[in-house]
């Protein structure tokens, strides 16, 4: 391996970015739609901020269209615990 390819796979292991891309494929392979990079507004602060996955899907019915849609941010601590929050005014 190259210092060139060494430092880039450091690079890689440090960053939440090949998990994003890893769960952004699961997500398209479950027939999602998914985009990648995506900003969205802040709801404490009004600032837009980045998002690394929305993954959505579509449903519709005779009368009726339902969007689910789930925000993923992937981060590279492994020894972090999994959190999910959810904002109950949208809803």
């Amino acid at each position: 391996m190259t210092d060139l390819e060494s430092k880039v796979r450091s690079w890689l292991d440090e960053h939440g970015y090949p998990l994003e891309m890893e769960i952004a494929r699961a997500m398209q392979l479950a027939e999602f739609g998914v985009v990648q990079a995506e900003y969205v507004e802040d709801a404490d602060t009004g600032t837009a901020r980045e998002t690394d996955i929305i993954a959505y899907e579509e449903s519709r019915g005779e009368n009726c269209r339902v969007i689910s849609a789930v925000t993923v941010e992937c981060k590279s601590q492994k020894s972090k615990p999994w959190v999910l929050f959810t904002n109950p005014g949208s809803y």
